[in-house]
């Protein structure tokens, strides 16, 4: 495949760590339950069509960057309605594709920095796009998020806001 040869190119090529799922048809990325960081979608692909398919992913992960792949360009307004980061025609341009692909990893990088939330003997992963505020209840850092809020008995939590450290899996 095309598109997988040049992840693994630009991947291998600036010593990236990764994970990536090829699926043939849309219902086999719709079963797995995994919230992508990064798609490709293809506009055709059986049997509920890319754009559905962007639109489930988004909801699993609202920071999900997709490529829309296609030979159609009929379908560039519902691409943008949907906040799709590439529009890619067909037959693909390699320079294009390397441009992009650089640019959504910079996005990556700066949108989807996370910190580690302790509290007890739970542990939680919070990315820093989603907070809203940080407050205080009882001597105990409250991180209030788009999707709740979240305790934490470790004071390191202010460090970890200021230091840029990343770990990143992907999903492709």
């Amino acid at each position: 495949n095309h598109i997988n040869k040049n992840i693994i190119t630009y991947l291998e090529k600036h010593d990236l760590l990764f994970e990536i799922d090829t699926f043939t048809n849309s219902e086999q990325a719709t079963l797995k339950n995994t919230a992508y960081d990064i798609a490709f979608v293809d506009i055709e692909v059986p049997p509920i069509g890319g754009l559905e398919l962007a639109s489930i992913l988004k909801q699993k992960n609202n920071n999900i960057i997709i490529f829309v792949i296609t030979s159609y360009e009929c379908y560039l307004d519902d691409a943008m309605d949907l906040g799709v980061f590439r529009y890619i025609t067909k037959p693909i341009d390699n320079d294009r594709f390397f441009r992009g692909f650089d640019s959504a990893i910079k996005r990556y990088l700066t949108n989807t920095r996370v910190i580690t939330v302790d509290y007890y003997d739970e542990t939680y992963t919070v990315f820093t796009s989603d907070m809203l505020y940080i407050t205080t209840e009882n001597h105990k850092a409250v991180i209030i998020t788009t999707s709740g809020k979240y305790k934490t008995n470790n004071n390191y939590i202010w460090q970890q806001l200021t230091t840029r450290k990343l770990s990143f899996q992907w999903s492709i």
